[in-house]
């Protein structure tokens, strides 16, 4: 059997699905651009890389992509373009940002922002500070579980942001009707919740989303599901308000979804994880296909 094994700094076959899923609009056309491992090392929580992918600095963990920036510190990312829409209209003083990574959400927010970041693993931002992802900015930090942090915080934030992963899959334990709980009652009394989720339903019912969705529309109102592509939902976002309107600019407000059939999730019944496993199949399949799986070998 050959040797599968990685070496530092081996130079990778052509890497496209890691920049079209999470990073680029899928309207814009995606470029092919040679991998190369900068640094790799283990922490309690899983493998962390820092792949080198033309002009990209990308922060991977157990082989799944969590942060991208370019050269000059920017991103592509069509999340963080979500995220800048919503900056640019609420004006947000306080924000707190629940997963660090790489730092690409930092890039966006306003630097006259009072940042609060609360990040489980201190690996992965060491890993990301030697590479030089972090954009310069002012935050506090706080390394810990995102639940507990949540629990035993007492402020207002303007503006919320979930960007929790691990590997390919999300802390479903942040999802249910109990985290939503804890979260709303953090939020000022015009706050914005912002919930990153990067999936690509093929339908609308699709019962994760559905479930989520459900869930979230329980403890607060104004509830938007936002894609970026107008005819199907694509790395879709959740965003939950109490005051304002977000006028979407580049990206879709999709609705009239059909809860019937969806759950509300609670810390006794959480199915997200079943529900979840297809995307993470399809996602999957795209890496082995363009030979981007080589990067879950450790």
């Amino acid at each position: 059997m050959a040797d599968t094994r990685i070496k530092k700094n081996k130079i990778i076959p052509a890497l496209v699905i890691f920049l079209a899923v999470f990073f680029l609009p899928s309207y814009e056309p995606t470029p092919t651009y040679q991998g190369r491992i900068l640094y790799q090392t283990q922490s309690f929580y899983g493998d962390i890389k820092i792949i080198k992918v033309g002009p990209y600095r990308c922060l991977f963990v157990n082989g799944a992509g969590q942060s991208c920036l370019k050269e000059d510190k920017k991103s592509d990312s069509a999340y963080i373009r979500q995220i800048a829409e919503v900056v640019s209209q609420i004006n947000p003083r306080k924000i707190l940002l629940m997963g660090m990574a790489g730092g690409a959400v930092l890039s966006v927010l306003p630097s006259k922002a009072e940042i609060e970041v609360v990040e489980i693993d201190p690996k992965v931002v060491n890993s990301a500070r030697k590479y030089d992802l972090m954009p310069e900015k002012d935050y506090t930090i706080f390394y810990d579980d995102a639940r507990r942090f949540v629990r035993k915080r007492n402020n207002d934030y303007d503006l919320i942001i979930m960007d929790l992963a691990l590997g390919d899959n999300l802390p479903f334990y942040m999802l249910t009707k109990e985290a939503f709980g804890d979260i709303r009652n953090l939020m000022a009394e015009r706050g914005v919740f912002f919930i990153h989720l990067s999936i690509f339903p093929e339908e609308k019912d699709d019962p994760f989303l559905n479930s989520v969705v459900k869930t979230l529309g329980q403890v607060m109102d104004g509830i938007e599901v936002v894609s970026t592509t107008p005819e199907k939902l694509s790395n879709v976002s959740i965003l939950g308000s109490l005051g304002p309107e977000i006028r979407w600019e580049k990206f879709y407000k999709f609705s009239d979804f059909d809860l019937s059939r969806a759950l509300t999730i609670t810390d006794n019944y959480n199915p997200l994880e079943g529900y979840f496993l297809p995307h993470v199949l399809d996602l999957r399949k795209g890496e082995k296909a363009l030979g981007l799986d080589v990067y879950l070998v450790n």
